[in-house]
Order: structure tokens, then C-alpha cells, then sequence
């Protein structure tokens, strides 16, 4: 027999001792134990909040009987760009039609500000050829449209970096396509220019042809925020000494703003804490990432570029950081990163799927490009880290609390009009664990 059919053989039977006496298998049944009174209001990177709620999930893991990842530490620093964190925005546009205000974080996001507020005409770039533009003193004083199809991010970033140190430009208006979701409360801090981005449908509606006579005014009220990020680790160890060296990986944000915000850490608490009193063949590593509310500061890409336990021994990573309310309309699943050639995380994924689908789990995927048969997924760069950069199969799962689902996704099943819990997904997540735990 040749070494490829042995392979190929070999993969056959594993994946059917994956089906033979595990699907009856059941984990522990979800509950929830945190008290969220004791949790902050608001978690965000770069506040002291944000600093106590890292030590409280250290404590946490300790008591679960957790060890770190590497000796003496739980906790990973690391530094990210200046930010605001919005508290009051407002953006007009004012054409021959009269005053237009636009509704933030629905017709448009702020990406980078100085706070306070700035005026500007808008000068229309979308028919000039930004490459071979020398003389920028064109964009004086005024706000600078782009169109973003017509170039790749790393091409914006270099324009927008030439137009500022050429020109007395007060601003950069962004027209993105109608998948982008803009959902922006913290910025990046600029204290030359603000770039905004908004829908394509919006700028179409306001500006059907080109953008003539048209003035812009920006207004915002910030607030600094400190530029350290703290990411949590450690590992419950496996009890079967032959596999205890290999791990599955989850990962859970501890960003938020809202109420939801501190009943999805509670709900990540319990889930650590329940999954760790179950009898686990392989370890388990949790990761808790700050900086999750904003993807450039997510603290999931510092952590891969030097993650502190062999990428080859981590099995599956499973990505529950999109995790964002108690409640939702459809979940955002996707094993496009878990392929079948990665057995063990292709039967975890498997599983949920089954699971989600005998639940009655709507399910919606986010949107992925196809690069020689590997996946890339188009609107988080968070989302690709762990399968890109370290190798590691993932699997994605996160909610939505749209119906139907954000541009970002797009439906595998019918959206059910009755609202799910964490609770629901909490026991499939054991399940299917529990049933993986061979």
C-alpha cells in the first residue's frame, strides 16, 4: 500500500472512531453561577476598569486550579496606538439641497479624530489617479473623498499619510461598501486629520453624481484612553498522559460597554469554570483578550505573533471573542477554518453543526474569500490570526442580534424570530466538548 493511500485510510477510520459511542455523549448541563453585580459597568483596554477585570479572571482561573502558560505569569501586556473612546459625535453634510445629518454608526463610523470640531468643503478624489498625484496642495482646507474600491487598504493608508504631509487637508471622507459594518465607539487619536467612513448607499443617496458643493462638518466629544492592553492565559492540564500535551484553545473577550456586555463575560466565566470540572483528556487553554471592541487593538494578534505554547500541540481554537449579548437572532458560525484534514477540529466543528441544527440554532456565516483553498474571512483581520499566522484550525463562533443577520454574514439556516440565550449555546458548547473528549 502506498504512504498517500495509507494516509488517506488512516484519516478514513479516525473519523469513524469519531461517530462510534459519541453521539449520546453529554457534558455537564449549563449554569450560571457569576454574580454580574460584581462585575464592572464598562471594561475597556486602557482603563483601570480594565486592569481589575484582568486580576479578577486571573483570581478566577487560580481557583479553578489553572497554572499559567509560562511560569510565574497569567498576564501578557502589550501596547497599542493612541485611542478616544467616543462619549457625543455628530457628522453633516451640507449640498444644494440644504443640511443633511447623517446617523452615526449607521450611515457612517468615525475612524480617527482629535475631538472637538472641524468644517471643511469636500474635494472629490474618486476620478484621480491618487498614485501619480504630486501636487496635494489641491485638498487645502478641505475634506478629501475616496472611493475605496478603487484601492486596497494598505494604498488608503499611504494616501491618506501623503495628502496630511502635503496639503493643509482637514479630513478624509471614506465611501466603503454596504458589508462594512460600521459599529465604532472607540477611535484611533490624530491630531491632524479625522477619516470617516461611510456606507455607499448613504453617499449615493446624498451625492447620486459627483460630489460638487458639498461641505462637511464633524463634531466630537472625546475622551483619552490608556494604550496597554492586557491578555489573560493559563491551562487547565489534560489527565491522559499520552494527549495531555495537546490542547484546545479558547478564546473569550472581556471588552464591553453595555449591561449585555457584562452578562457575556459572566456567561464566559461560567463556561471556563464548568468546563474545568469535567475530567479532560487533552488540556484546555483559555484566553481572555482585551481590546476586542476595536479590531487593530485586538489583543488576539499580539498574542499569536508570540504565543507562549507550541502552535503544533494546539489542536483547535475555538473563537468565541464575537460573542457580544445574552441574546440573539442567529449565531455567526463558520469551520471554513477547520478543515477536514485537521481532524480533531473538524469533528468539534461537525459536531456544532449538528448540535446547532437539532437546536433549532439559526446559523449565519461570516463572509470569507477563497485564497488556493484556504479561507480568509473579509471584515476582521482577528478573524484570520490563529489559522493564518500560527497554523491553527479554527472554529468561529460569535451571535447576532440583527434579523435578518449583518452585511457581514450571510444565512446558512432561517432566522427564528424568537430570541436565543447563552444558555442554550452554553450546553451545546459542553456536548460538544465533552463528546470531542476522546
Amino acid at each position: 500500500m502506498t504512504p498517500k493511500r495509507k494516509t488517506i485510510l488512516g484519516l478514513i477510520l479516525g473519523l469513524a472512531v469519531l461517530f462510534i459511542g459519541l453521539s449520546g455523549s453529554k457534558g455537564p448541563g449549563f449554569t450560571s453561577a457569576t454574580d454580574i453585580t460584581t462585575l464592572p459597568d464598562q471594561v475597556l483596554l486602557g482603563t483601570d476598569t480594565g486592569e481589575e477585570t484582568g486580576q479578577l479572571i486571573v483570581k478566577e482561573m487560580k481557583s479553578l486550579g489553572l497554572m499559567p502558560l509560562e511560569a510565574g505569569t497569567y498576564t501578557y501586556d502589550y501596547q497599542v496606538e493612541e485611542s478616544y473612546i467616543l462619549n457625543t459625535q455628530s457628522l453633516t453634510v451640507k449640498t444644494q439641497k440644504g443640511q443633511i445629518p447623517l446617523v452615526a454608526n449607521q450611515d457612517y463610523a468615525i475612524a480617527s479624530t482629535s475631538g472637538g470640531s472641524v468644517s471643511g468643503v469636500l474635494t472629490d478624489a474618486s476620478d484621480m489617479d491618487l498614485f501619480t498625484l504630486e501636487d496635494f496642495s489641491v485638498f487645502d482646507k478641505s475634506f478629501v473623498l475616496i472611493d475605496t474600491r478603487y484601492y486596497n487598504d494598505m494604498a488608503i493608508d499611504g494616501f491618506i499619510d501623503q495628502i496630511t504631509a502635503g496639503s493643509t487637508a482637514k479630513g478624509f471622507l471614506l465611501i466603503v461598501d454596504n458589508q462594512v459594518k460600521l459599529q465604532q465607539v472607540i477611535v484611533d487619536k490624530n491630531e491632524e486629520i479625522s477619516v470617516i467612513n461611510i456606507r455607499r448607499d448613504t453617499w449615493q443617496e446624498i451625492c447620486p453624481e459627483r460630489a460638487d458643493s458639498v461641505a462637511i462638518h464633524l463634531e466630537t466629544d472625546v475622551n483619552p484612553l490608556g494604550n496597554t492592553g492586557y491578555n489573560i492565559a493559563g491551562i487547565y492540564k489534560g489527565s491522559d498522559p499520552f494527549i495531555s500535551d495537546e490542547a484546545l484553545l479558547i478564546g473569550m473577550n472581556y471588552n464591553y460597554m453595555t449591561k449585555e456586555g457584562r452578562e457575556v463575560l459572566a456567561f464566559n466565566l461560567d463556561l471556563m469554570k464548568l468546563l474545568c470540572s469535567d475530567t479532560n483528556k487533552r488540556s484546555l487553554i483559555f484566553m481572555f483578550f482585551d481590546g476586542t471592541m476595536m479590531d487593530s487593538q485586538n489583543g488576539v494578534l499580539p498574542m499569536a505573533d508570540d504565543l507562549p505554547y507550541s502552535s503544533q500541540k494546539i489542536k483547535a481554537y475555538m473563537d468565541l471573542t464575537k460573542i457580544s449579548s445574552p441574546n440573539f437572532d442567529s449565531l455567526r458560525f463558520s469551520t471554513l477554518q477547520a478543515p477536514v484534514t485537521r481532524q480533531f477540529a473538524w469533528s468539534i466543528g461537525h459536531h456544532l453543526s449538528q448540535e446547532f441544527t437539532a437546536n433549532n440554532l439559526p446559523v449565519t456565516e461570516p463572509k470569507a474569500s477563497n485564497y488556493n483553498g484556504e479561507y480568509f474571512f473579509d471584515n476582521y483581520y482577528s478573524d484570520n490570526t490563529m489559522f493564518w499566522d500560527r497554523g491553527i484550525a479554527t472554529i468561529h463562533i460569535g451571535t447576532y442580534t440583527d434579523s435578518p443577520p449583518s452585511p457581514d454574514a450571510k444565512s446558512l439556516t432561517s432566522t427564528d424570530s424568537r430570541k436565543h440565550s447563552l444558555e442554550e449555546l452554553g450546553n451545546i458548547l459542553l456536548d460538544v466538548i465533552h463528546m470531542n473528549n476522546y
